[in-house]
């Protein structure tokens, strides 16, 4: 059997030289009549920078070789494999499983245990209820008085309760120093009665000719900043310019007319087109003209 297996390999392998050498006396006898233009210079340039830099061409097998599965290094290299597989982790995993065994004695299930017993809020308040009837407060100590008078003192409740029933036990006088004072200050800082006051007193008092200083500088600006103003001054000065009749007139412009011509694209795009089905490289002759 182990022959039979040799021969088949070996005829595979020479079929696979007799089939190269078929290829590359054909592509000899066909390579002159294939007629590349320059335009796949770089593609095969490409071709090439991929043929050097790909990994299945870098990779040369010198020579197959064949092991036989009882082989210490395969024993070993499976085992190893076996060891590091995530399949094998997990199929264990699930047969640990379903084994069931578990022991609910052992110290560190009790430590757990018992630190989840004394971190419990339930337990610890459910205690606490529990010996709550066994104790009584006492009503006359200094803290506990203390505490509910503060707690009285501190009540917003009692507090609007007893303001609520001496608020009307009290009236105010208003005819008093005081009062009179506060009711001043009030209508000095009340913005009604100072614009009031301003109306009636800038129509009778305070005048402002046309020419004084404010006006005159507001209609300067409104005057500058017209467009009005903008188009008449354009329109006079306009006429000092003039345009050339034409381009040739026009130095400048020439000049970039011709930069233009002799930088345009399209005009070598058209030569090149024309010229480039003349061109005739062999294959092999990339390569010599790249060095």
């Amino acid at each position: 059997r182990k022959k039979r297996l040799s021969s088949v390999l070996h005829c595979l392998a020479f079929q696979k030289m007799r089939s190269a050498l078929a290829y590359r006396k054909n592509y000899e006898d066909t390579k002159a009549h294939i007629h590349i233009p320059s335009d796949m210079i770089n593609h095969v340039l490409a071709k090439k920078c991929q043929y050097i830099l790909s990994d299945l061409e870098y990779r040369t097998y010198l020579h197959q070789w064949n092991c036989s599965p009882e082989e210490n290094d395969v024993v070993l290299a499976r085992k190893a494999q076996e060891i590091l597989s995530d399949v094998i982790y997990k199929d264990d995993l699930t047969w640990l499983k379903g084994i069931g065994c578990y022991v609910w004695d052992t110290p560190q299930i009790l430590h757990a245990k018992k630190s989840y017993d004394l971190q419990s809020q339930l337990k610890y308040t459910k205690q606490g209820k529990d010996n709550l009837p066994n104790y009584g407060v006492v009503m006359d100590t200094p803290v506990y008085v203390t505490a509910v008078q503060s707690g009285h003192n501190a009540s917003e409740l009692r507090y609007k309760e007893h303001y609520h029933k001496t608020k009307d036990k009290y009236t105010t006088v208003l005819k008093t120093a005081d009062h009179d004072r506060i009711q001043n200050l009030k209508h000095l800082f009340s913005n009604n009665v100072y614009k009031k006051l301003w109306e009636k007193i800038k129509s009778i008092t305070y005048k402002l000719p046309p020419d004084a200083v404010p006006f005159v500088r507001a209609r300067q600006l409104k005057y500058n900043a017209s467009i009005v103003k903008y188009r008449e001054e354009y329109d006079k000065f306009k006429a000092l310019y003039t345009i050339p009749k034409g381009v040739q007139d026009d130095p400048n412009t020439a000049r970039c007319l011709r930069v233009g011509k002799l930088n345009i694209d399209r005009l070598y795009r058209d030569v090149y087109e024309k010229n480039k089905a003349k061109i005739h490289i062999v294959p092999d002759m990339v390569g010599i003209v790249t060095a």
